[in-house]
């Protein structure tokens, strides 16, 4: 509420941020109750992004332009789980008995990765010890991760860790149309001697990304018998050979996080480094602006329904649109200006003028003094009154007063006629849900 009060000091605001991130969640909930409620934003950048309910983020629900890695790459993500003896290891106790394993947490952290998937991506779950078991595949359809739940409780940890049969399982089965196969192996170290060359060159004629998650206990090392001349675990070797993302944990309280990390970065990086003009196509806040200098890097993005697209990089992606938000306005522009990055506009005279026109275009509209509003709602019902008076304090009569209401979400509006009902003061009641 503090920030919301200074907020509405201003009529305008600037930010600067290519990851969504530099503000807290608190903060970009107040800036998207203060646009809501009449403010300015220009957003130099994008909200956040690195899974999909951000999409929901309050500071990207008021963004003309989002950044959308999800919707461009869609997995076709295979979970190999190894269910060996060593996940049966304890890791928590109450009354001194052991209430929870390693292959638990794993599977915890397997069922939050509901909140890194789209309903375009499709899922499979296999876990491994002497064998591999499909124990839940959604084929060409989303996950369902009640079904994916059912079937890690039935899974009973033994036996030996063998990776291969599940590498093999996971390359072999198909990938559903549109898809890029990504397989994600979560292991201790301790796997059967095997050619990380041979397998590294497998994934790579599969066109497959790998990610390695290797579970450390106390008698893992990182040199062990059957590693390779390197004296690297085969398993650690293969992720170096396949360029794949690998990380060692000791704990796997953090598991979770982990896995949605290695998710999203399969997705690509949402920053994409192009030498690319730009492309004018609507006008840009009434300034005189016919060029744009080229850009060297641009945040893809994807472009709210309600927005207008001003500008498009050569290759036809929006990278300036403007939006209004109940009663307030944003712009954003999906550019990136660190490390180096696009230079050229930094030294612009055009773009200065362009921003500049911007935040004039966003400024929230001063307050009248000379009209006193007061608003008071029972139910769905509001009533307002509007008091008129000069600078010199004389009652304004006979005025012809209208009244737009704008809901906060921007999707319902109203415009009503006040009625004088004594000097100085106008009043209408309207049927308007909060």
């Amino acid at each position: 509420p503090l920030l919301e009060r200074r907020l509405m000091d201003f009529s305008g605001l600037v930010i600067v941020d290519s990851t969504g991130v530099g503000l807290s969640k608190h903060a970009r909930r107040e800036i998207s109750n203060y646009v809501r409620t009449g403010g300015g934003l220009v957003m130099i950048g994008v909200g956040p992004h690195e899974k999909p309910s951000d999409l929901h983020d309050p500071l990207n629900e008021i963004l003309p332009l989002i950044a959308n890695p999800f919707q461009r790459k869609p997995l076709r993500l295979v979970v190999l789980l190894d269910k060996s003896g060593s996940m049966s290891q304890p890791v928590s106790y109450r009354a001194g008995r052991a209430v929870r394993i390693k292959f638990d947490l794993a599977a915890q952290a397997v069922l939050a990765l509901k909140d890194y998937l789209t309903p375009r991506d499709s899922l499979a779950v296999i876990v491994f010890a002497n064998n591999p078991d499909v124990i839940y595949d959604s084929g060409s359809r989303s996950a369902d991760f009640h079904a994916v739940a059912d079937a890690l409780k039935r899974v009973s940890p033994s036996g030996s860790t063998n990776v291969t049969p599940a590498l093999k399982e996971a390359l072999t089965r198909t990938i559903p149309p549109g898809r890029e196969l990504m397989v994600l192996v979560v292991s201790d170290l301790k796997t059967e001697k095997f050619n990380p060359h041979q397998w590294a060159n497998l994934f790579k004629r599969a066109k497959a990304k790998l990610a390695v998650v290797a579970i450390r206990s106390e008698t893992s090392s990182t040199s062990q018998p059957g590693g390779d001349m390197n004296g690297l675990p085969p398993l650690k070797e293969l992720a170096r050979l396949a360029g794949a993302s690998y990380i060692e944990q000791d704990r796997l309280e953090g598991l979770a996080e982990v896995f949605g990390k290695l998710v999203s970065r399969a997705r690509g990086k949402v920053i994409r480094r192009k030498q690319l003009g730009v492309n004018i196509v609507g006008t840009l806040f009434g300034a005189d602006i016919s060029t744009l200098p080229s850009i060297d890097a641009y945040i893809q993005s994807a472009s709210r329904k309600q927005a207008e697209i001003l500008a498009r990089t050569s290759s036809g992606e929006p990278i300036i649109a403007s939006m209004k938000v109940g009663l307030g306005k944003s712009v954003c522009i999906a550019l990136p200006f660190t490390h180096g990055d696009n230079d050229k506009w930094i030294r612009s005279s055009a773009v200065a003028d362009m921003l500049a026109a911007a935040i004039r275009w966003t400024l929230r509209s001063p307050n009248d003094p000379r009209f006193d509003v007061d608003i008071s709602r029972k139910g769905n019902t509001m009533k307002i009154t509007v008091t008129a008076t000069s600078e010199e304090g004389e009652f304004l009569n006979g005025l012809n007063l209208n009244c737009l209401i704008s809901h906060l979400t921007g999707d319902k509006h109203k415009q009503i006629h006040l009625q004088q009902v004594g000097s100085g003061k106008y009043q209408a009641t309207v049927d308007f849900p909060a």
